[in-house]
């Protein structure tokens, strides 16, 4: 079934939405309270809507599974990747303001965010090997200058925690990074919804090795999952931390794919201007969000601190 949702002539945004919302229908059953196939928004920060012009063309599609997802929390970040899809549930979609250039409500805080901008720093892992799936003596030397690196962002700015996705090149970049952070105290948290996700959607112009539209339908509900969790307004639980502890950096160790998603939906970018971007083995991406719900790309794929003959992008065979 999910080749036949791209002939009705969605675009891959609403697509995704569809396919995601599929595929949690077929995945779980809904709970007494959400028997009638939506769930309650109103008091969840995880509930972020669609791009404007996603959630609109959902809206106009003959296909009612078109509407937008809705993503409830994970119990833990420790949770399984297959937990996924019983978090997943569809909902109305977000009526996005007529006219509107930029949606300041973007990620449904409106109300609700605190007064601290947020700084999130997106990392790249290190270069891996393919048959091991390790990082090479390339990627761990790459990891260890990271971590230099990042030990200088801490001394200007503080860095409150750090986060990784639960594969092995970007925990073991993490690890490496961390001995340059000895404030953190070896904690390290991990989600499994920041892995590699492949394709999160068709890309524009298409790839010359095409894939098929339904091999996109679990990875754009992934890619779209995790952003609704990670990129948004800080919270005023949030902001507690942060001024408690006068550290303003959120360093997120991920994926390529990831990152290049995360930047095209903060900025409210087509989605699948995706493969438009590349980025270095860890490289810095730094994306702050204001209060208002205003973006700002700060740095994209900074490899400069990096030696010449350590800038890679390409995993080693």
């Amino acid at each position: 079934w999910p080749h036949l949702l791209s002939r009705v002539g969605l675009p891959c945004a609403a697509l995704g939405a569809a396919a995601a919302a599929l595929v949690s229908q077929s995945h779980s059953s809904p709970s007494p309270s959400q028997s009638d196939g939506r769930s309650d928004c109103s008091s969840n920060r995880f509930c972020k809507p669609l791009l404007a012009g996603a959630a609109s063309a959902a809206t106009a599609a003959p296909l009612t599974a078109a509407a937008p997802i809705y993503i409830n929390p994970l119990p833990s970040v420790d949770a399984s990747p297959d937990s996924l899809h019983s978090n997943l549930r569809c909902c109305g979609p977000a009526v996005p303001v007529s006219g509107a250039k930029w949606n300041r409500n973007w990620d449904v805080m409106e109300g609700q965010a605190g007064s601290q901008v947020r700084h999130i720093v997106l990392i790249r892992h290190g270069r891996y090997s393919l048959a091991s799936s390790h990082l090479d003596d390339m990627g761990r030397e790459q990891a260890d200058l990271l971590g230099i690196r990042l030990a200088e962002l801490h001394a200007k700015h503080g860095i409150a925690r750090l986060m990784s996705s639960n594969s092995t090149r970007a925990v073991e970049t993490s690890e490496l990074a961390m001995r340059h952070l000895p404030h953190l105290n070896g904690k390290r948290a991990e989600d499994p919804m920041l892995r590699e996700i492949g394709c999160p959607c068709p890309p524009e112009p298409p790839m010359n090795n095409y894939r098929a539209e339904y091999r996109y339908h679990e990875g754009s509900a992934l890619a779209e999952a995790a952003f609704r969790r990670h990129i948004h307004r800080s919270s005023r639980s949030d902001e507690a931390q942060i001024v408690a502890n006068g550290a303003k950096l959120e360093v997120i160790v991920c994926h390529a794919n990831v990152i290049r998603y995360f930047i095209c939906r903060a900025l409210q970018f087509p989605p699948e201007a995706w493969l438009r971007f590349s980025l270095d083995h860890c490289s810095i991406t730094w994306l702050s969000i204001f209060p208002s719900g205003e973006v700002c790309l700060r740095s994209f794929s900074d490899s400069g601190y990096l030696p010449k003959r350590c800038v890679t992008s390409m995993n080693a065979d």
